[in-house]
């Protein structure tokens, strides 16, 4: 059973771009400065999936609970109920003879 309980919205990501390059910028610092990028390019991702599988669990969670809150009570409930009367009409009906 997954959990329903609201969670507190994950802080949203600072999205801080690397300064330009300096014109004299090494190929090293550029492919340093690209693999940066492409690490958080992959966190970002995996961060969207995350939040789009529990969005799409909510979305199916908040249908089953509203298209269970709008239904007329099941067979077994109404049954229950109306056994529940029977006896308490044979229970007055009995004070009532006594």
């Amino acid at each position: 059973m997954s959990d329903v309980s609201p969670k507190p919205a994950p802080s949203q990501p600072t999205m801080t771009s690397s300064p330009a390059p300096p014109k004299d910028a090494t190929h090293a610092q550029l492919a340093s400065l690209l693999a940066e990028s492409y690490q958080e390019k992959c966190s970002l991702q995996k961060d969207l999936a995350s939040t789009r599988k529990r969005l799409e669990s909510l979305e199916r969670q908040l249908a089953a609970f509203s298209k269970s809150s709008s239904s007329s009570p099941n067979d077994v409930a109404q049954r229950y109920i109306q056994e529940a009367e029977l006896r308490a009409e044979r229970a007055e009906l009995a004070r009532d003879e006594a």
